[in-house]
């Protein structure tokens, strides 16, 4: 198909770090989002398909250890928000809609 995005469009916090890099690889309906913590470190990468979620990658707390990211594959399960390495929010998927957000206390 032609007229798709490709490359990689940046987004910043406040203080210029990297919020965010969306990276379009060809021209298809896929692309990657990736997040950064306020401190430089990775946050999480998620595959989307058709403008949807559909695979988390990877997920990481401010230091750069590796946690939990949820099972969202393929589209379908759950998607975890941090906030100070604890979760806050628990995103559920299902065929890339969500379909529930659960606060978690």
């Amino acid at each position: 198909m032609k007229g798709r995005q490709v490359g990689i469009w940046k987004n910043y916090y406040d203080n210029k770090a990297l919020y965010s890099k969306l990276i379009f690889e060809n021209e298809s309906n896929s692309f990657k989002v990736v997040y950064f913590h306020k401190n430089g470190q990775l946050n999480f990468k998620i595959l989307y398909k058709n403008q949807k979620p559909y695979s988390i990658l990877a997920s990481f707390d401010k230091d750069g250890n590796e946690r939990s990211m949820g099972s969202l594959e393929e589209g379908t399960g759950t998607y975890l928000i941090y906030e100070e390495n604890k979760v806050v929010e628990t995103y559920y998927y299902e065929n890339g809609d969500l379909i529930k957000i659960k606060k978690n206390k």
